[in-house]
């Protein structure tokens, strides 16, 4: 354990170099030289490494800031790189002290800030290595904190920077290995260098905050969801997706009530009517409502026109129409697919109770975009009065039902978002 010093000379280089860390400190590496010194032993040189290129980080040493209510100031810089396949990651961790709190780390990872500290509980189970991860059939998972973590990822890192002052001893070229545990907020991560075993606990602080604290402004909006990063809903979201929950669930038993209301009617064919083309005297009671006709055919990857002719009770017409009515099926890709319908359906207001008239007729149709004859085989004809207007209530369900679904689908989104980098495959 040293004593309490202000600021030490290298040995190397003789530049002057901070002492911010207490006395916990057991390395101290020189920015100007690189010298790697042993603070526990007067300071001793231990290596020199040279060829040091610093990561791009806005922090210093001497930087001082808070966090969650915790002054730490920055007492060293470690830059970290890892390759896997031809990919590299980089980040930069900074040593932090505090004289209440002791040590801990704030990891500068994709824009994101990542504060580490020691964990000293108990887990269950007490260890677990990359072969118990190889041999899992499942996720992992670890006991700590009256909580469960499971597996997200295994690192094996080596240190590629180091400048200022460490509470253990952290070399360049040292290699460690990290096997990462994910809960809500927060990563266990068990890590061994050597014979050495660490447990550490790491949070996502407030950004902003945080950046504010040490008098740095943010790098700009993070290209990725960290994996602690917290769900954050936009202003009124819950609301709006209550109030969308509301009107779903409204607009959807108010449009099956309206749907109840209607009675079928059942026509009166003419005779001579083929299966193809037909009249058919509708006995229509009151006015009260809409009157539906609808029209099934076997229509199947086909089309066809279909001509309909409707008068009233003192045969004046009511309307004319011609409609065209198409269904296609298929597999493509070994998956099915299917578009068009095959049935059509014609509402409208009675003016007077009596006896209406429908004609209808099926004069062109085929199974592509020329016409060779109509390809139905078979139609049934139904009638229905005294329904009730539901467009409107299925548009409101139409709307609302994403608009109740908003907060579920991005918490959902952001929940995938954050287990992206995992490494874990259900194939391994």
């Amino acid at each position: 354990m040293r004593g309490e010093v202000a600021a030490v000379s290298c040995p190397s280089c003789g530049a002057g170099l901070m002492a911010l860390g207490g006395g916990r400190v057991v390395l101290q590496v020189c920015a100007h030289c690189g010298a790697a010194l042993d603070a526990v032993d007067n300071y001793r040189l231990l290596k020199t490494f040279a060829d040091r290129r610093r990561p791009a980080s806005p922090f210093q040493l001497g930087m001082k800031g808070q966090i969650a209510g915790i002054d730490w100031t920055v007492i060293g810089i470690l830059g970290w790189a890892e390759t896997w396949k031809g990919e590299r990651w980089n980040w930069t961790d900074h040593q932090l002290f505090s004289p209440t709190h002791g040590y801990a780390w704030l990891t500068l990872e994709d824009g994101h800030l990542i504060l580490t500290r020691a964990w000293r509980g108990p887990l269950g189970p007490n260890w677990i290595t990359s072969q118990t991860v190889e041999l899992a059939e499942h996720p992992p998972t670890i006991r700590a904190r009256n909580r469960t973590y499971t597996y997200y990822e295994t690192s094996d890192a080596r240190i590629s920077y180091a400048d200022g002052e460490f509470s253990s001893v952290a070399m360049v070229g040292d290699r460690v290995q990290s096997l990462c545990f994910l809960a809500e907020d927060e990563m266990l991560t068990l890590t061994q260098t050597g014979t050495e075993r660490e447990v550490e606990l790491s949070t996502w602080p407030q950004q902003a905050e945080t950046w504010a604290s040490f008098g740095l402004t943010s790098l700009g909006k993070p290209w990725r969801v960290h994996p602690l990063q917290p769900y954050r809903p936009w202003p009124n979201e819950r609301f709006l997706g209550a109030t969308g929950a509301v009107l779903a669930f409204v607009s959807l038993i108010m449009g099956l009530l309206l749907l109840a209301q209607g009675e079928k009617v059942q026509p009166v064919m003419q005779p001579g009517a083929s299966r193809l083309a037909f009249e058919a005297e509708l006995p229509i009671t009151h006015t009260r409502g809409l009157i539906r006709l609808v029209v099934q055919t076997d229509l199947y990857n086909a089309w066809s026109g279909i001509d309909v002719e409707i008068t009233d009770p003192d045969d004046a017409p009511v309307f004319q129409t011609a409609r065209e009515v198409g269904y296609y099926q298929g597999v493509e890709g070994g998956e099915s697919w299917s578009e068009g319908n095959q049935t059509l359906s014609i509402s409208f207001r009675p003016e007077v109770a009596g006896n209406y008239r429908v004609s209808l007729d099926v004069p062109e149709g085929g199974s592509g975009e020329g016409v060779e004859g109509s390809p139905i085989r078979t139609m049934q004809f139904l009638a229905y009065q005294g329904e009730a207007a539901s467009f409107w209530m299925w548009l409101v369900f139409a709307i609302s039902l994403p608009i109740a679904g908003l907060t579920p689908l991005r918490s959902w989104l952001h929940h995938k978002a954050r287990w992206r980098g995992s490494d874990w495959s259900e194939e391994d």
